[in-house]
């Protein structure tokens, strides 16, 4: 062993003092190494690792030391480049940015919650058949596919607000095209003891449908069709009755 009981080792580009184990080594360049191990580890069992200038370029894992930009190479899509068994990962300011890949959360919430002026919006480019947004469950007790809850603050103003929106552009393609705002699919499985309703609108409605020349009413189910013209008919039954009871 080399023993020194007093006293530091203090050579050109290196020193250790000898009560304290500090060692400082001077290196020639950035780039260029200034301790190699050709073998075994450098383990911290406690304090930091502090670095002040330079940054840490390993094959595969980069931080810039001024940002704390951190790059991850990662192996191939579908397996992890980052792991946490504990903890989470907290985004104070700035953008989650997914450029490829997947965003898959097998358990637990996905919670979103954003500022006063903040939208969430999905823009895909997903080829014909690709759905841009799916939802799918197998519930057994009461559930919700899917829920908007909104609640119209008192102003000054006469607002215009929607609890769904939904806008379509059609692109005149001269195809004989399906263009539907709203589609309800068939019912797989038709249940003879269930009550199985397409579209159900509670009380407190004014009015259930207002549409361009038809409309009806909550409270009473009145039904207006405006029609076109005299001598054209506005409403045509091809079977069945109009029972006034």
């Amino acid at each position: 062993d080399l023993v020194i009981s007093s006293g530091d080792i203090d050579a050109a580009g290196f020193d250790v003092v000898v009560t304290t184990g500090a060692t400082v080594i001077a290196g020639v360049a950035e780039g260029t190494a200034a301790l190699t191990l050709t073998a075994g580890d450098v383990r911290l069992t406690d304090g930091d690792l502090v670095i002040t200038s330079g940054d840490i370029d390993a094959a595969g894992f980069d931080v810039t030391v001024t940002t704390g930009a951190t790059t991850i190479a990662g192996s191939a899509a579908g397996t992890d480049a980052l792991t946490l068994t504990a903890g989470d990962i907290l985004l104070t300011s700035g953008n989650l940015d997914l450029t490829d890949g997947n965003l898959t959360v097998s358990g637990g919430d996905l919670d979103i919650t954003l500022d006063a002026a903040s939208g969430a919006s999905l823009t895909t480019n997903a080829t014909a058949g690709v759905d841009a947004f799916t939802i799918t469950a197998t519930p057994t007790d009461s559930f919700d596919g899917q829920q908007i809850n909104l609640t119209l603050a008192n102003d000054a103003n006469a607002d215009t607000v929607f609890g769904l929106n939904i806008v379509v552009t059609n692109s005149a393609t001269l195809d004989a095209d399906l263009l539907r705002g709203l589609n309800i699919a068939n019912l797989t499985t038709p249940d003879a003891t269930a009550v199985e309703t397409a579209i159900f609108t509670g009380t407190g409605w004014d009015t259930i449908i207002d549409a361009v020349g038809f409309d009806v009413t909550n409270t009473t189910g009145a039904t207006v069709i405006a029609g076109s013209a005299e001598g054209t008919a506005a409403l045509t039954l091809t079977a069945g009755d109009v029972r006034l009871t």
